[in-house]
């Protein structure tokens, strides 16, 4: 409530402020904020101004940030960028340009996607059905973005107007949500393409459990930014100076980004004891390998994020330190789409550039058996590299599972495929 009178009194001493000069200006500084400047202030006004702007600016700010409440600050950080002739500070080319940069790589990267597995066809499963789910909501994430820093969101807050505190946070509020279930879907299509290429019961548990790990946290997280405020929309009318309500604090986000960040550990190191089985020559394995780390993209971007999540979240500055974190998000958000990509563009590429990924003998095809001894079990490539039949990719790898024993090898009953970019 203290916050949205604040607001208001900063629009309506507004005008009359400006046409006062700096003595009488800094006067109108809050008790609070008059300690900070106390000890600079003098009978020498154009002294003053000089040293304070000057010199001493940066501990200024920094002392009206400990020492006042958070509508206090506003209106002192109001008064003296007044006095200073200082602009407000903007994130706005930054954020527009990330935006902008990405939309058009994610969609490009997109297109390939569906170059190399079209949209119901037999190759189209589950994991690219949620693909284009994770890359729309990236997008309306990334276009929330692009038009609040338009409309001034990465912008000084003490700058704004009232209503354009409220529509931001409102915008802010909306692609959150959307940010968030972006990332949460993403995991959710890597973990389900690893189900297509890795059908070893043991492997199908594991992905399962983890699964439904991230779909757990998915649904908290999500659940978590929609009713933050109670109600939801006093998030952004806690500002007209009318709404009331109660919001969670700040605390509580401090839980959900790192589990984040520890699920795409998760996720990416998932698949790594399969493939580190494989017998393949270096080159090969490495690309294969390769294609299944791109989620390493992921965790940086994730981990950028979180590494200006608390500062964000904690300032009095919401709408400046906001426009950082929301284009960290937005980098975050699109990664994760293009890295659900790959695999659809190795099958792309391969169809495209057949002879970067042939055999060492010329075929294109091959077939790799899983042959399992009492103490270790390899894959090894079959001589007779044959076509698949029709219906079956051209990057599938055939495996056939067979059952150890310490005391007898037993013959295998059902074969299982794999799919690597070879």
């Amino acid at each position: 409530m203290r916050l949205r009178n604040t607001v208001a009194l900063l629009l309506t001493l507004g005008f009359a402020i400006a046409q006062e000069g700096p003595c009488e200006r800094f006067q109108r500084l809050p008790q609070c904020a008059d300690s900070c400047v106390s000890n600079y202030v003098g009978s020498d006004c154009p002294r003053t101004k000089g040293f304070v702007c000057d010199s001493e600016y940066g501990a200024i700010a920094s002392c009206f940030e400990e020492q006042c409440p958070l509508e206090q600050y506003l209106y002192a950080m109001n008064i003296t960028t007044g006095v200073c002739d200082i602009p407000p500070r903007s994130r706005k080319t930054t954020q527009i340009g990330v935006g902008a940069a990405f939309i058009a790589i994610t969609t490009i990267v997109m297109g390939m996607r569906f170059l190399g597995r079209p949209p119901f066809s037999d190759s189209f499963g589950i994991d690219d059905a949620i693909g284009v789910l994770t890359y729309v909501t990236a997008m309306v994430d990334t276009i929330l973005m692009v038009q609040a820093a338009r409309e001034g969101w990465g912008t000084d807050m003490w700058s704004l107007s009232r209503e354009q505190i409220i529509h931001l946070m409102k915008l802010f509020y909306i692609g959150i949500i959307f940010f968030y279930f972006s990332v949460a879907v993403s995991k959710l299509a890597i973990l389900y393409f690893y189900l297509r290429i890795f059908t070893t019961p043991s492997f199908k548990r594991v992905t399962y459990a983890v699964i439904a790990l991230c779909a757990t946290w998915g649904l908290a997280v999500v659940f978590q930014s929609a009713f933050n405020c109670t109600p939801a929309w006093f998030y952004w009318t806690r500002f007209d100076g009318v709404s009331k309500g109660t919001c969670l604090s700040y605390t509580a986000f401090k839980i959900m980004p790192p589990i984040n960040v520890a699920l795409d550990v998760v996720v990416m190191l998932l698949p790594l004891p399969s493939l580190l089985k494989l017998n393949l020559p270096v080159a090969k394995k490495v690309r294969v390998i390769s294609m299944f780390s791109v989620g390493i993209l992921i965790l940086v971007a994730g981990t950028l994020r979180l590494t200006h999540l608390y500062n964000s979240i904690t300032t009095y500055n919401i709408t400046y330190n906001g426009g950082e974190l929301s284009y960290f998000g937005v980098i975050e958000a699109q990664v994760s789409v293009i890295c659900t990509c790959m695999p659809a563009i190795a099958t792309l590429l391969k169809r495209v550039m057949p002879q970067w990924f042939a055999s060492r003998n010329g075929t294109r095809y091959g077939t790799f058996q899983e042959t399992v001894s009492p103490r270790r079990a390899t894959f090894r490539s079959s001589a007779n590299a044959t076509k698949p039949t029709s219906g079956i990719d051209e990057d599938d790898i055939h495996l056939i599972t067979v059952l150890s024993d310490e005391s007898h090898l037993q013959k295998p009953e059902k074969s299982a495929s794999v799919r690597v970019s070879r």
